[in-house]
């Protein structure tokens, strides 16, 4: 229920993965549901797309 330190620290965290798509994409998906609980449906939908976009270059 600490969504915003919870985004807080994903965000930060976001910065040091490097070349682990899988990882990525789980930070995505993590900041989606963190900003799904502020209520902000923008930025849910964006990380949520950007997780997505990570799976499908995955296949």
């Amino acid at each position: 229920q600490q969504f915003k330190k919870a985004t807080d620290v994903l965000e930060t965290g976001i910065d040091d993965v490097i070349e682990n798509p899988v990882l990525e994409t789980n930070f995505y998906i993590q900041l989606g549901e963190t900003f799904n609980g502020l209520g902000d449906m923008a930025k849910k939908d964006f990380f949520f797309s950007k997780a997505n976009q990570l799976v499908k270059e995955k296949k």
